[in-house]
């Protein structure tokens, strides 16, 4: 029987289990953050969970939080761009604050975790979207050289909003990966533990 501590306030639930590790340090599902009991034995994460000396481990909980919906790309955070997201999360999960040290740490072995190719993929994907959206969003039609000939021409423009139709559905054919990834993890999963990524 897996053992269950939980952490509820307006925005976010998370919950300790006796799952076993996966390919995913957390289990997210929209804003609720299930965190196996594994997690207690990885040193990153560890830390963030000793420092916290409150009884209901708020603080570290938090932080948990915040790490998660940074990287984790099923986090309903991941629609919006990079710099929007973290600020967001900041001001949710860090009272504004720049995460510190050991926030830091344990955010990069969380990444290091979770990782696999086609995520990494998909997150180069949509950092290339956000840059995308910002070129569309700058482009200025009116801007001249030193010659005074046009810098952006409307046809070119034009050209490069008719290949954003196949750059969406690439992204799609992406995230269909992750997807397929993800149910072949839950897949995996054996009575109440789920088993190691890497057993053979």
């Amino acid at each position: 029987m897996a053992t269950t501590k939980k952490y509820n306030d307006s925005d976010a639930s998370i919950s300790f289990d006796g799952s076993l590790f996966t390919r995913y340090p957390f289990e997210i599902d929209s804003n609720k953050v299930s965190i196996p009991s594994f997690v207690l034995t990885v040193k990153e994460f560890k830390s963030l969970y000793d420092r916290d000396k409150t009884k209901d481990k708020e603080q570290a909980l938090s932080e948990f939080s915040y790490i998660a919906h940074s990287e984790d790309v099923r986090s309903p955070y991941r629609e919006m761009q990079d710099e929007h997201r973290k600020q967001t999360l900041k001001q949710e999960y860090l009272a504004g604050k720049e995460p510190d040290r050991l926030v830091a740490e344990a955010q990069k072995k969380y990444s290091e975790l979770c990782n696999t190719r086609p995520i990494k993929l998909l997150k180069a994907a949509y950092s290339g979207c956000d840059k995308l959206m910002e070129y569309f969003h700058s482009v200025d039609l009116n801007e001249v050289d030193e010659q005074g000939k046009l810098v952006n021409k409307a046809t070119d423009l034009a050209r490069n909003l008719k290949e954003v139709g196949g750059i969406v559905e690439a992204l799609k054919k992406i995230e269909d990966l992750v997807k397929q990834d993800l149910s072949f993890q839950k897949a995996k999963i054996r009575g109440n533990a789920e088993v190691n990524e890497w057993e053979k």
